[in-house]
C-alpha cells in the first residue's frame, strides 16, 4: 500500500510542478510581449523580488524546513500535532503581519536597499508603488505554505502542489483581460499578485478542511468547557492522569497555560489561568 501512495504522490507533485513551469513560461512570454523591457518591467521585477526574498524564510524556506519534520513526528506519535501546528500558525502569522506592516511603511528604504541603482530614477517611485501592492503576498503565501506542509505530512499532496499553478493562471488571466479590454496591463499584473496569494491560501485552506486539519486554525468557540477532553498543555501531550499531574506540578497558581482539547472530535486551543487549590 505504501509504494502505491508514494508513486501516486510523485506523479501528482510532478504533474502540477510541470504545469506550473509551463504556465510560468507563458506568463513570462506575455509580460515580454504586452509590457516589454523598460521602466515598468524593471520596477515590477524589483517589487516582486521583495516578497519572494522573504518567502525563502517564511514560506517554503527555513520556517517550513523546521516545521514539517516536527509536525510529522508529532503526527506519527499522535502527540497533539494540530495543537503544535496551531501554535506555529499563530506565531508565523504574527511575525509576518508585523513584517508586512513595517514593509509598507518603510518601503522606500527597502527598495533602496535592494535596488539602489533606481535611486533618482522614475523606476524608484514605481517600485515603491508596486512594492506596497505586491508585498502582502508574503502574508498569504506564508500561511498557505504552513498548511501545505501539514497537508504533505498527512499524505495529501494535490492541493499543495497545485497552489503555485494558481499564481501563474491568475497573472496570465489578468494580463489577458486587461489587454483585451484595452486597460493598463501592468496595473492588472501588479494587483493580480495579492489576489493570487489569497486564492492559493483559500485552496489549501479548503484542502485542510477536507483532510481533517481544521484544528490548525479553528477558534476555540468560547474556551474549554466541562466535558471537553484535554490532550495537551503548553505543547506537552496529556494521555492520562499521570501526564496531567506531571505537567501541573511545575506550574503555580496564577500561571497561564495553553490548553489543547477535543470537542466533538475536533481540536481546539485556549489559554487558561491556573487557580489556587
Amino acid at each position: 500500500m505504501r509504494p502505491v501512495r508514494l508513486l501516486s504522490g510523485i506523479v501528482t507533485v510532478s504533474g502540477w510542478t510541470l504545469m506550473s513551469r509551463v504556465l510560468g513560461f507563458v506568463r513570462d512570454v506575455m509580460i515580454a510581449s504586452l509590457i516589454g523591457p523598460g521602466p515598468l518591467m524593471d520596477a515590477f521585477v524589483a517589487a516582486f523580488r521583495l516578497p519572494n526574498m522573504f518567502r525563502r524564510f517564511f514560506a517554503e524556506g527555513a520556517f517550513n524546513a523546521a516545521f514539517v519534520p516536527m509536525f510529522s513526528k508529532r503526527l506519527e506519535a499522535d502527540e497533539n500535532p494540530l495543537g503544535f501546528a496551531s501554535l506555529a500558525l499563530s506565531g508565523l502569522g504574527f511575525v509576518v503581519l508585523v513584517l508586512t506592516g513595517l514593509a509598507m511603511v518603510f518601503m522606500p528604504a527597502l527598495v533602496w536597499a535592494t535596488a539602489e541603482g533606481f535611486a533618482g530614477d522614475a523606476r524608484f517611485g514605481l517600485t515603491v508603488e508596486y512594492g506596497r501592492v505586491v508585498f502582502p503576498y508574503i502574508l498569504f503565501i506564508s500561511v498557505a505554505a504552513l498548511l501545505s506542509g501539514a497537508l504533505n505530512a498527512a499524505g495529501r499532496f494535490a492541493a499543495a502542489a497545485a497552489a503555485p499553478v494558481l499564481l501563474n493562471v491568475l497573472l496570465i488571466a489578468a494580463m489577458g483581460v486587461a489587454a483585451w479590454m484595452g486597460g493598463a496591463v501592468m496595473l492588472a499584473l501588479v494587483w493580480a499578485v495579492p489576489v493570487a496569494g489569497v486564492a492559493q491560501l483559500v485552496l489549501v485552506w479548503i484542502a485542510a478542511e477536507r483532510a481533517g486539519l481544521r484544528g490548525v486554525y479553528r477558534s476555540n468557540r468560547g474556551g474549554w468547557q466541562l466535558g471537553d477532553v484535554i490532550v495537551g498543555i503548553d505543547g506537552l501531550p496529556i494521555r492520562n492522569y499521570d501526564d496531567l499531574m506531571n505537567v501541573l506540578e511545575n506550574r503555580r497558581p496564577g500561571d497561564r497555560v495553553q490548553v489543547d482539547y477535543l470537542r466533538d472530535g475536533e481540536a481546539y486551543q485556549t489559554s487558561l489561568v491556573l487557580a489556587a487549590p
